[in-house]
């Protein structure tokens, strides 16, 4: 489903907030906050982070992530 038809359906099902993430990327959080101007939605931008714990996959989700952070970006290119 596009960042769009996202955007879309919460206007359409009268939600006024949404989160949007991705697997260990933010690249696609600009998509869903630009597809949201001129609309009442407001789009929390997060991730989903990978990580792994005593040989355990764990998948950690944060809110209100700083998309453009060094950090993050350093931990996509891994």
């Amino acid at each position: 489903m596009s960042p769009e038809a996202v955007v879309r359906g919460a206007a359409d099902g009268a939600l006024e907030v949404i989160a949007v993430s991705d697997h260990d990327t933010t690249v696609g959080v600009p998509a869903p906050i630009g597809a949201a101007t001129g609309t009442f939605v407001h789009v929390i931008p997060a991730v989903e982070l990978s990580t792994s714990r005593k040989g355990r996959e764990l998948h950690i989700l944060a809110y209100f992530v700083d998309w453009g952070s060094h950090a993050l970006r350093a931990h996509e290119a891994r």
